[in-house]
């Protein structure tokens, strides 16, 4: 009895494959059920080797997907970081609101910084003199 080859040796490469349904196809021996097995066999065959094709593909559209997205999230991480270093910048730049005012005060009012305060004496006159100064600033 002769030794049965591996089914992935060179041997029994496509070639030898088609030649060996096409004997198989033409003996007027073979009984009906085994061409039609050998058919869907074949069938088979084909289909599957389109099915690693596409997942060939679909495997490297999704390595290049993660490349894509691992650019993305490191561009957004150094985005992020530029943002928390600008607002702790700005934290330090600018005094609270409670300093030199109580809190309750910062609440409810409105403090524009770089602008003098007025030097009136009457409180009246002070609040004119800082409305007139929001005002020319706003262009109201």
């Amino acid at each position: 009895m002769a030794p049965i080859e591996d089914v992935n040796s060179a041997a029994n490469g496509t070639d030898d494959v088609d030649k060996a349904l096409q004997q198989l196809r033409a003996g007027r021996k073979t009984p009906v059920f085994l061409i039609t097995l050998a058919n869907h066999i074949s069938h088979r065959q084909d289909s599957l080797s389109s099915v690693l094709e596409e997942n060939e593909k679909l495997h490297k559209q999704v390595s290049s997907l993660r490349d894509e997205n691992g650019t993305i999230k490191r561009a957004l991480s150094g985005a992020e970081r530029k943002i928390s270093s600008s607002d702790r910048a700005q934290e330090t730049n600018y005094p609270s609101l409670a300093s030199g005012h109580d809190e309750r005060e910062g609440h409810r009012s409105v403090i524009i910084y770089g602008i003098s305060e007025s030097t009136a004496t009457k409180p009246t006159d002070r609040a004119e003199d800082d409305f007139r100064v929001a005002t020319n600033l706003l262009d109201i």
